[in-house]
């Protein structure tokens, strides 16, 4: 701001920092036409939104698979240690009458 370059749209900022009063809180973009007398320059605006969709699902998929995969091990080891005891309840002593 102390050199008068914007990184950000910030309209309430820019406005303190020229000493301006009554502004807007927005902003309109301007096209490539060109306008009487050369402002305001119109075209700066460049959107490059990154096309990362296939990316983004191999990402989500792969965390599926690994959430499927941490279940089957904790259900295996459920069902491992279930069977662990009932095996070890068949093979204790029955009890004293």
């Amino acid at each position: 701001p102390q050199t008068g370059e914007w990184f950000n749209r910030d309209v309430p900022g820019i406005a303190a920092a020229k000493g301006l009063a009554g502004v807007a809180p927005y902003l309109i973009e301007a096209d490539a036409t060109s306008n009487p007398g050369g402002w305001p320059k119109g075209g700066q605006l460049r959107v490059d939104l990154p096309n990362n969709h296939l990316q983004y699902a191999f990402t989500w998929f792969g965390l599926a698979l690994c959430l499927v995969g941490v279940f089957v091990a904790f259900a295996l080891r459920r069902l491992r240690g279930e069977a662990v005891e009932s095996a070890a309840a068949s093979t204790a002593a029955p009890p004293r009458p």
